[in-house]
């Protein structure tokens, strides 16, 4: 593993304490924080934000794909597995999951979010990984009425927007983890 790798700062390094998840900036508790990130765009949908809650992720870092290893007869949406802390993970391809898109198949380094729940864990590559964000129960609604059915399955609801902003999707950690695809193949 060359040394740079080794020395590469997790994504996590870049962003807010996650230690304090009852807190807003202000202080005080109101609402759950979430990591937003970008869905990569399709031939027909632009890329699309989309949050998972903070108390569903372990882990977010970025991963070069010569620390990916492919595994052969797999479904499209796996990438390989991936080595973090004397652990592995599989890593799918979340739009490819959600049924929406797929990452771009000639990038050279992932985006990943490691989702946790018990003792399931996955890998997530997603497009860009770009902030933290406090909502609070005002500022979220019901999933749009309008998502493709592979989709909704997985969306918890939405964030309020103003009007002609992009709706980020809420996403569902527990749900992503028990997905179809991956039970079949015990993959969590």
């Amino acid at each position: 593993m060359a040394q740079a790798e080794l020395n590469a700062p997790s994504i996590t390094q870049s962003l807010p304490s996650l230690s304090d998840r009852s807190k807003n900036r202000s202080g005080t508790k109101s609402g759950e924080r979430y990591l937003q990130f970008q869905l990569p765009a399709s031939e027909s949908q632009p890329s699309a934000p989309a949050l998972i809650q903070m108390s569903d992720i372990q882990e977010v870092l970025s991963l070069s794909v010569q620390r990916l290893s492919p595994m052969p007869n797999m479904p499209s949406c796996v990438l390989g597995l991936m080595n973090r802390g004397n652990r592995i993970f599989w890593l799918v391809d979340l739009a490819q999951l959600l049924g929406i898109s797929r990452l771009e198949p000639s990038t050279q380094q992932h985006s990943v979010i490691i989702l946790r729940s018990g003792s399931a864990a996955l890998g997530l590559a997603v497009n860009q990984v770009e902030s933290m964000q406090w909502l609070g129960e005002e500022e979220t609604q019901s999933a749009p009425p309008s998502l493709p059915s592979p989709l909704t399955s997985f969306v918890a609801g939405s964030r309020t927007t103003e009007a002609g902003e992009p709706s980020p999707l809420i996403l569902d950690g527990a749900a992503i983890l028990q997905a179809p695809v991956l039970r079949s193949l015990g993959l969590q």
